[in-house]
């Protein structure tokens, strides 16, 4: 069972498909927590995963990596546009902060790395001051946490249900 309140900095790290992701939306909704922030979704075509996407909470999303991408850097074969980051990232972040609510930030990972302004803001988040619930990929903890101020880890369980 996941336990967090709005006023709580947590952040939830675990192995890929370990349920972190699922189990923050799942939670979040059984609670009517309200959040500002982001979530990262597959996009899935014809069953299978052909990229990834940020929605803003509540909000418009942005394709960041694709199969189809060309860009460069590439990810286990997505291209990734680090511009969705810079630009729309830094956006709903900074909408977030300005929010007053609770920042969600599901997930952080390997592939928007090379985002220096992304990365500037996520990191200001996990060093401040405000609550936030945030999933980071375990294979990215050092590089998000590495060097600065956070808030509590939780390592779930692969298949977490709550």
């Amino acid at each position: 069972m996941l336990a967090w309140n709005k006023s709580q900095q947590l952040i939830l790290t675990g192995a890929i498909g370990a349920g972190k992701s699922s189990a923050v939306q799942k939670f979040l909704q059984q609670n009517g927590i309200k959040v500002a922030g982001f979530i990262n979704e597959k996009v899935i075509v014809n069953n299978i995963p052909t990229g990834y996407a940020i929605r803003a909470v509540g909000g418009e999303s942005r394709v960041f990596a694709h199969r189809d991408f060309s860009a460069k850097p590439q990810f286990a074969g997505f291209g990734v546009d680090l511009a969705v980051f810079e630009d729309f990232g830094c956006d709903v972040l900074k909408r977030a902060v300005q929010s007053g609510l609770p920042i969600l930030m599901d997930e952080l990972g390997v592939m928007e790395r090379g985002a220096e302004k992304f990365c500037a803001a996520a990191r200001a988040i996990l060093s401040g001051d405000k609550p936030y619930l945030v999933v980071i990929q375990q294979r990215a903890l050092d590089f998000w946490l590495g060097g600065i101020r956070h808030g509590e880890v939780v390592t779930v369980p692969e298949n977490i249900y709550i």
